[in-house]
């Protein structure tokens, strides 16, 4: 039996946006040309040098551009006019919590693994560090003095 992907039933999610400066837009799930060139912009953020990441460059650009690619002014029904895109400039106006909100909920309707940008990552592997040295020093402090074990070691005679 062949298999089927069905999408014929798939719903495009939008969401109705009330805006700081009292306008309403409609956030859209992401289309496949915005995931994309979002996913592209993504990639070049990261800069390699001697086969390493030496850096990442950029990264504060990409919510407002994800927003912009997916947030589109209302017609006046709760539809999202294809032809008014939001501009980067206007989003960048807006605080940056807002914008912030607007982005994950972006990602999260279009699927996007927001969660595995670098930001993300580098969080991830502080939070790491941090447990890893936590468990280093407690095992440290923890750890048995040769004159606790009850053994006779060189240079615990008694």
């Amino acid at each position: 039996m062949t298999e089927v992907f069905d999408f014929s039933n798939h719903q495009i999610i939008d969401i109705l946006v009330k805006g700081p400066n009292g306008k309403d837009y409609v956030l859209r799930e992401a289309s496949g040309d915005t995931v994309a060139k979002f996913n592209n912009a993504r990639a070049r953020c990261a800069k390699y040098q001697d086969g390493g990441l030496a850096g990442v460059e950029g990264l504060g650009d990409l919510e407002p551009m994800l927003v912009s690619m997916c947030m589109f002014e209302d017609k006046g029904d709760g539809t999202p006019d294809p032809h008014k895109p939001i501009k980067g400039n206007l989003l960048r106006a807006w605080p940056g919590p807002i914008v912030k909100a607007l982005f994950d909920k972006a990602a999260e309707i279009s699927e996007l693994d927001s969660d595995k940008d670098l930001s993300s990552l580098r969080k991830q592997r502080d939070a790491i560090d941090k447990q890893i040295k936590q468990i280093e020093e407690d095992q440290a402090k923890n750890a048995p003095r040769s004159s606790e074990t009850g053994l006779n070691l060189p240079g615990n005679e008694e």
